[in-house]
This record gives C-alpha cells, sequence and structure tokens, in this order.
C-alpha cells in the first residue's frame, strides 16, 4: 500500500512513521499541502496519487479542517478524517463534544470581551490558565492579574481576538499523558517542566482514553488528565508529538501505523 504522510515538514515523527510503515512493507513518503495545489469543489472526484491512503499529520487548524474535507470530497482517503480535524480545530467545541458523552472536563469558563475574561480569571483563582478557541494554540498560564490582563489586551488589540477560555492551571506533576491509537494505549508522566517519560499503566487510563475516544470518534489521540478522584480531562490533540515516548519499548510509531493501515484496508 502506498502511504501520503500529509504534514508540512519532515520531522522527527514522520520519519519514524516512514520507518515503521517501510518495516510492514508499505511504500511510504512525506506530501506536503502545498505540493497538492488547488482542489475544485463539486468536479469529478480525483483519488489520491497511487490510490494511496493518506496520513493526515497536520495541526489542528481551520486550514486543515478545510484541506481535509476537500480532499474527502475529492475521493481521497483519509486517516484521521475531516470530521476528527474538526473535532480538534475548536477548542470549545472539543469541550462540548466531551461533555455531552459525559467525560469529566476540567471546569472552563468562555468569556467574550476584556472585562468578562478577567471577571472568569478573578472566579477562577491563581494561576490560570488562558486557551485560544483556536485548537492549534497552546494555553497561556499567567501567575497574577497583571500577567492576565497584559495578555488579553495584547491579543484583542493585535489579534482582534475577543473570547478566551479561562481555566484554572493544573499542576504538571498532577497530570498523566496517554498516547491513543486504537486500543493501543501508552502511558506517560512528566519528567521535569516540559517532558514526558514512559510510564506503568494504571487503571484509570483504559477507561479515560476509551470515553474520550468513544465521544470525538477519533482513535489517534494525545490526552492529558488528572488521575484523582475527578479524572478530569486537561488536554486532547491528535497524535503528533511523540518522540519523547517513542522507545523499543513504546514503539507508538508502529501502532500508530498499524492502525491506520488496518483502517485504511477496512474503509477501501
Amino acid at each position: 500500500m502506498t502511504i501520503l504522510l500529509l504534514a508540512e515538514r519532515l520531522r522527527v515523527e514522520e520519519r519514524l512513521l516512514i520507518e515503521a510503515l517501510g518495516a510492514d512493507g508499505h511504500d511510504a513518503r512525506l506530501l506536503t499541502p502545498a505540493e497538492i495545489g488547488g482542489i475544485a469543489f463539486g468536479a469529478p472526484a480525483v483519488p489520491a496519487p497511487d490510490g494511496a491512503l493518506v496520513l493526515a499529520r497536520l495541526q489542528p487548524t481551520r486550514e486543515a479542517s478545510a484541506l481535509l474535507w476537500a480532499l474527502e470530497t475529492a475521493g481521497w482517503r483519509i486517516v484521521p478524517g475531516a470530521a476528527q480535524m474538526d473535532a480538534f480545530a475548536r477548542r470549545d467545541r472539543l469541550y462540548r463534544d466531551l461533555i455531552r458523552a459525559g467525560v469529566p472536563v476540567a471546569e472552563t469558563i468562555l468569556g467574550w470581551g476584556t472585562e468578562a475574561v478577567l471577571a472568569a480569571v478573578d472566579q477562577v483563582g491563581w494561576p490560570v490558565e488562558l486557551l485560544p478557541l483556536d485548537g492549534s494554540e497552546p494555553g497561556i498560564v499567567v501567575e497574577d492579574r497583571e500577567g492576565a490582563e497584559a495578555v488579553v489586551e495584547h491579543r484583542a488589540v493585535l489579534g482582534r481576538e475577543h473570547v478566551l477560555l479561562v481555566r484554572r492551571a493544573a499542576a504538571k506533576p498532577d497530570e498523566r499523558r496517554l498516547l491513543v491509537a486504537g486500543d493501543r494505549i501508552f502511558a506517560a508522566r512528566p519528567r521535569g517542566e516540559a517532558d514526558w517519560e514512559l510510564a506503568p499503566a494504571i487503571e484509570s487510563d483504559g477507561e479515560i482514553a476509551r470515553q474520550v475516544a468513544g465521544a470525538l470518534g477519533a482513535p489517534l489521540i494525545d490526552l492529558t488528565y488528572l488521575p484523582d478522584a475527578s479524572g478530569a480531562v486537561t488536554a486532547v490533540m491528535p497524535v503528533l508529538g511523540f518522540r519523547a515516548i517513542q522507545s523499543e519499548d513504546a514503539d507508538v510509531a508502529a501502532a500508530i501505523a498499524s492502525f491506520a493501515t488496518g483502517r485504511g484496508a477496512r474503509d477501501a
């Protein structure tokens, strides 16, 4: 099977995936969005080159969602598909879908306008995390009201951004990360301030992974949650960065490759 990794550039993770796919006998290579060119809506279907399966490796943005929808309309087979990209591209929709499915989510307030956002900041307490609606943009953690005012006003003036999501920032040592590829789950715990390391599975991992994957219809996910009594989810993304966890004991690339090609064959 020919596999096209749809990504803006070749990173460590894409190299690992190409190696894993090659080991399974597939012909895999990078395809950038710029290489695709224009896609005419409503025109006759044009299958992907060589009838390939496309493994989407794009950041969850509105542009990525639009591209995947156009490619699917043209008859391309894509894993994960446009509907799943939609779920990740808008944080408000993501949290709505999780809450509707009964998945515990860290309490989050939507504020429209500077006054509403700062009122929400005062309500949740410190440290606070300010989250843009765009699912590809990371949250900003601030420690005091002066910092919050600076962030909110800066984004309002320069980005003409009226809405932010506000919640109490979770302490990283309290979080747990799960990389999910179909029925494979890789758990990680924090290592230092900005990294993760492989961790033994605990009872709550499988349940929260199944809940989130089922709520979003997205079987390739990267999530963090608080494994305390609440089990609240703090973030959900597509599985994009996994180099810190990839190892002989945790072959994330092989699990993604196996799931994607199996799903592609079933959907063909």
